[in-house]
Order: structure tokens, then C-alpha cells, then sequence
């Protein structure tokens, strides 16, 4: 194969590796992958090409650290891309860099995605799914549950429906027991089902004797269909040799190689796949009922908030109302020829007037000031003076001044207090012989000041804990059809009954019954308005269920209606 033509079924997305050169009689080339990164789920994707409507095959590897799987995964991209051993390049996954060698290549399950393109060796779209090296030397430090991280890149959305391939791979040489590969086959057996065994074949890597690794596979009980053996010494093997015997020698091994490589992608072609879908379906609904108990605890943690804040509302606001009345006015008679200025508004006393009997105020001849201001005598003339002294001493000063031009007079209707803080209406006003005396229970006015401030806070937490009810009422409405619909979804593909709502209520009781006291009874409670809702929805398919999630809201906003009152 020319390197124009893996450039073309690639393409073009490869680059020649950083120091490579021709020694070998070979270049070695990194593909440029398209990179799809999920670091909290622990997984990325690698692809290459476009997407086709082609048969996927998925394989899933799974061995110790230094088994051979990356060198593994380059074998099956050169043999399923049809490169031979007389080709002047050699295609490689390129390494991770800045780690020490004794550490696994890779955290990560990583997935290698190869999409048909017209031209390739093998009619088919090539999933390769390359999980966490098993006894990692970090492994006590960072303990890895690779059944747990390939269930959730399995239901993740770079998850994959069909698996047609287990490769437990090992080194053809190793003569040890497999008690890790041994131990992760059975819990991906426990994930999958007992099927595993009809798609697990034994990748005996490095083999160019027959291997020891089979007689240790047997000895330890793994089940398995067939083994392959790769050689895979041999993909970056000179192609240069002193004599034609040696020559003649490796492209043997490399023909021998690529039989096996040839033999298990023909394997590949013809198995039946393990439908991951029942394992999604499950993973679904488990999810689903562990945020619903979350959203229940939730919900009657707001509605248990609520009830205190609407106790607590109800119990400063009677605090408030009995103390109202913390400051209290008191009529007084004046002393003599007084009269009090008092603020109907304010209730208080602005100003006490002295009866001038029309005398002068400041200088000023009182009768002669107020007439052109009033066009009338609104107060008695006696008084007038006072007033003009009182209230409105901002037009005069006591002080002699200047005479100021006159202006168009102006109503003392208009004219506002400035006395005693207060700042309503002369007309708000009136001329008493009782001065207003204002008393003041400084304990009263402090419950009382207490109770506004409490009452306050309350309803301020009342009000957000109506909205956290709703906001709550809503998620736990769509989490509850969503549970429903992935049961009835199990119950289609394992063709038996999965779990009923009376299950369903019980597993959740039990896990509320773990929960804050407080709680306990709103939760149990909308436990059973759940338990219920899933009842009434029992009859309708897995699809139609899904837009009943108003039904469930209605029934749960029914329960706690009053507290919006």
C-alpha cells in the first residue's frame, strides 16, 4: 500500500512522528484523531473519518498495566488499514508523555473509533474501547472501579449500543495466575450478563512461540471462545536485513501476524452483538430513583422550612400587634395665654404660641404681614404673630434686614411646617389650648421593632421556600415518569417484570428513613402521592408516559396548596 492511499482513507489527518526516520527502512506515522473529552466520567473518544451507515463492531480490552494493549491497538489500526510488511511506513497511537513508564498509559478508558470509508480492508466501522490498565502501580493511591466507569461511559452519550468483543489481553510468555484479569471478567460478566463468555477471546501479545498464556487461562477457569495470537514484535521490525534469509525470516512472522489479525477481524465480522441497552435501561432508572429520593428529601425539606418560617410569621406578628401601641400621646392642657401649633398628620405638637394680643413679633406689625399673605385672617389675629415667628420665620428674620422686593403673595394654605421635624401642610395644623405630650415604653418598642424585623425575615424565607416548592414539585414531576419509563423499557427487554411502584415505595421509605427526622413525615408522605401517581400511569407504554409528568405535579401541588394561601 502506498502511504498516498493511507493519507486518502484517512484523510489526510496523519503527520509523520517527531524524530522518525528511515533506519528501519519504515516512517512512522501518528494519526490526528478527532478528540472528545469527558474527565469527570473518566473517558474520551478518539475518531477518525466520517460517520457511515456501515456495521460498528465494538471491542472492549481489558489487561494488566504493560500486557501490550497500546501496542495492540497499532496492530489492529495497521492490519485493518492493510498495511504490509514491505510498506515504507508503519502507523502508531501516539503515547502519552510526562508520566513515568512503570504508570498505566492511561486513566482514561479510551475509545478508538475508525469510520468506513470506501477502500478499506474491512467493510465495517471499528470501535476499539481501551480501558484503565488493571494493577496500576498507583492503584493504592488511586483506587479504580473499571466496571464502574465502563457502565458510565457506556450510558454516557459517547457510549456505544452493542458490544461484540471481550479481549482479555496478556503476554503470550506470562506464566503467572490472572487473578486481576481473572477478578474484572467476572464483574464485567456481572454487568453484561453470563453471555461475556461467547464474545471473550484471549489476545496472547508478543507471541512468537506457542503461547504459555493459554495453559494459565485453563488453569485459572476463565472461560473463553477462541485466542489470537499477535506477534506484535514485528510491527516496527526493520524491513532492512543483512541476508535474505532474515529478510524472508520476518516477513514470516509478519504474515503469521497478520493471520491472526485477519482471523479475528473475520471473528468480528460474523459475532452476534451483546446489546448494551438493557444494562443502559438500568443504569437510567437507578439514577433516576436515586435523584427522586434526593428531590423528595428535598421537597420536604422546603416544605418542613416553610411550615417553621409560617409559625414563625404567625408568632412575631402577634408579638407585633401587641406591641403597637409602644408609643402613646397624651393631650395636655397649656400653661396661661399659650396655645399649641399641633400636626393632625404627625400628632404632635410642632410649636407653642404665646398670645401676643396683635403686638409687634421681630419688629414686624403682625397685621400688617399676614393680610397681603392670607388675603384673609385664617388664624386669630392675636396669634398671628407667633406663627409668623414659629412657623413660617423663614420669610422673616428677627434680625433687622434689607426690605426685599414684594412678591405676589402667596396662601398660607401652601406654606409648609418646618417645625419639630415635621414638614406637612399649615392647613394640616390646628391652634389648640391642648399641647400633644407623645410617651414612649422603650420594652415595648423594642419586641415591637423585634417582631417587624422577624416578620420580615420570615415572610422573605416563606416566599423562597414557595419557590424552591414548585422548582422542586416540577423536577421530582418529570425524575418520577422518567423512572417509569425506563422500567417499562427493562420490563420490554428482559420480557418480565422489573419492579413495581409498591417496591418502587418501599426501597424509597426505607432510604428516606435514613434521612433528617424532621423530614421523615413530608417525605413519607409524598412517597405515597408518588406511589400513586406511578399507579394511575401504570397502563401506558414506556414512550406515553413521559408526557404525563403534569399529572404527577398536579398531584403533588394538591398536598401543599394551603401553604400559598
Amino acid at each position: 500500500m502506498e502511504a498516498s492511499k493511507v493519507y486518502q482513507l484517512l484523510d489526510g489527518r496523519v503527520e509523520e512522528k517527531r524524530g522518525s526516520d528511515e533506519k528501519n527502512g519504515f516512517k512512522i506515522y501518528h494519526i490526528q484523531w478527532e478528540e472528545t473529552l469527558d474527565e469527570e466520567g473518566g473517558f474520551r473518544v478518539f475518531s477518525i473519518g466520517q460517520p457511515s451507515n456501515m456495521p460498528t463492531k465494538c471491542v472492549l480490552l481489558l489487561g494488566v498495566t504493560g500486557a501490550g494493549k497500546t501496542t495492540l491497538v497499532s496492530g489492529v489500526l495497521n492490519n485493518f488499514l492493510g498495511v504490509s510488511f514491505e510498506d515504507p511506513f508503519r502507523l502508531q497511537v501516539k503515547e502519552e508523555t510526562g508520566r513515568e513508564k512503570t504508570q498505566s498509559q492511561t486513566d482514561f478508558i479510551t475509545v478508538y473509533t475508525i469510520y468506513y470509508k470506501e477502500g478499506m480492508k474491512h467493510k465495517y466501522n471499528l470501535v476499539l474501547i481501551d480501558s484503565p490498565g488493571l494493577e496500576d502501580t498507583r492503584a493504592a493511591e488511586q483506587p479504580r472501579d473499571i466496571r464502574s466507569q465502563f457502565e458510565e461511559f457506556i450510558t454516557s452519550d459517547l457510549g456505544v449500543d452493542n458490544l461484540h468483543c471481550v479481549g482479555l489481553v496478556a503476554k503470550a510468555t506470562t506464566n503467572r495466575d490472572l487473578k486481576s484479569e481473572k477478578a474484572v471478567l467476572e464483574e464485567i460478566i456481572s454487568l453484561l450478563g453470563e453471555a461475556v463468555p461467547e464474545i471473550t477471546h484471549i489476545f496472547a501479545t508478543f507471541a512468537c512461540d506457542q503461547p504459555l498464556v493459554e495453559a494459565v487461562v485453563r488453569n485459572a477457569g476463565v472461560q473463553y471462545k477462541s485466542m489470537f495470537q499477535f506477534d506484535n514484535g514485528m510491527l516496527y521490525s526493520p524491513i532492512n536485513a543483512s541476508s535474505d534469509k532474515e529478510l524472508t525470516s520476518r516477513s514470516h512472522r509478519w504474515d503469521k501476524m497478520r493471520e491472526h489479525y485477519d482471523a479475528m477481524f473475520g471473528a468480528l465480522a460474523n459475532a452476534l452483538p451483546l446489546s448494551l441497552e438493557l444494562i443502559r435501561e438500568r443504569k437510567y432508572f437507578d439514577t433516576c430513583k436515586k435523584n427522586l429520593k434526593t428531590q423528595i428529601e428535598n421537597l420536604a425539606t422546603s416544605v418542613t422550612e416553610m411550615e417553621i418560617n409560617k409559625n414563625a410569621y404567625n408568632k412575631y406578628e402577634q408579638q407585633r400587634v401587641t406591641n403597637k401601641d409602644w408609643k402613646q400621646t397624651k393631650r395636655v392642657a397649656v400653661q396661661g395665654n399659650q396655645q399649641a401649633f399641633n400636626c393632625k398628620t404627625c400628632q404632635k405638637t410642632c410649636e407653642i404660641f404665646t398670645n401676643t394680643g396683635g403686638n409687634t413679633s421681630g419688629g414686624f406689625d403682625v397685621g400688617q404681614v399676614i393680610a397681603p399673605i392670607v388675603g384673609a385672617a385664617v388664624l386669630p389675629v392675636p396669634i398671628v404673630g407667633a406663627v409668623v415667628g414659629g412657623v413660617v420665620g423663614s420669610l422673616f428674620s428677627r434680625k433687622k434686614r434689607k426690605q426685599r422686593p414684594q412678591q405676589s403673595p402667596q396662601p398660607l394654605s401652601n406654606a409648609v411646617c418646618r417645625q419639630n421635624v415635621c414638614s406637612h401642610a399649615i392647613k394640616e395644623h390646628a391652634l389648640e389650648s391642648m399641647k400633644l405630650q407623645t410617651n414612649i415604653d422603650e420594652d415595648m418598642k423594642k419586641l415591637y421593632e423585634e417582631a417587624v424585623s422577624k416578620t420580615e425575615d420570615a415572610k422573605s424565607k416563606i416566599i423562597q421556600a414557595q419557590e424552591e416548592i414548585l422548582s422542586c414539585s416540577t423536577t421530582i414531576s418529570h425524575t418520577t415518569v422518567e423512572l417509569l419509563s425506563h422500567s417499562k423499557k427493562v420490563e420490554k427487554l428482559t420480557k418480565k417484570s422489573f419492579l413495581s411502584t409498591d417496591d418502587i415505595n418501599s426501597q424509597l421509605r426505607s432510604e428516606i428513613g435514613q434521612s433528617e427526622v424532621n423530614i421523615i413525615p413530608q417525605a413519607t408522605k409524598y412517597i405515597a402521592i408518588l406511589t400513586k401517581a406511578m399507579g394511575t400511569l401504570a397502563s401506558h407504554s414506556a414512550e406515553e408516559v413521559l408526557g404525563k409528568h403534569e399529572l404527577v405535579k398536579e398531584m403533588l401541588l394538591e398536598d401543599y396548596e394551603e401553604f400559598f394561601k
